[in-house]
């Protein structure tokens, strides 16, 4: 265990990707914490075809 400092919203993609590989295809949209919607994680989600967070 830690106590130091860790941002969540790094791991939107490979909660998003793990999705993916568990039911074949993307989710049909993305609902998140305001925490999640970085510039980088807005544009790989409509990258994918996802509308923006």
């Amino acid at each position: 265990m830690s106590w130091e400092k860790f941002k969540e919203s790094g791991d939107l993609k490979a909660q998003i990707e793990g999705f993916k590989s568990y039911r074949g295809c993307y989710p049909e949209s993305v609902h998140a914490a305001r925490i999640y919607p970085s510039r980088e994680n807005r544009a790989w989600c409509q990258e994918r075809g996802h509308p923006p967070m």
